[in-house]
């Protein structure tokens, strides 16, 4: 059995966190921080939770009209 690499392991466990298939940098960042990641991987690590069909949204919060 073959060693998981650092992104395709932060994947996996991202997954596991993600609701409707999706997750907010904020979930990002933290795993990332949590597992040590290297930030020079952000590319494929976005790119393969794209290919697992997870989104990364931002959510905005607008002030309501005066």
């Amino acid at each position: 059995m073959r060693k998981l690499s650092q992104t395709e392991e932060l994947v996996k466990i991202l997954a596991g966190r993600a609701r409707r298939h999706t997750l907010t940098p904020e979930q990002i960042s933290r795993a990332m921080d949590e597992q040590e990641y290297d930030v020079s991987g952000l590319d494929a690590l976005y790119a393969a939770l794209e290919a697992r069909g997870i989104r990364v949204t931002c959510l905005l919060y607008t002030s309501p009209s005066p």
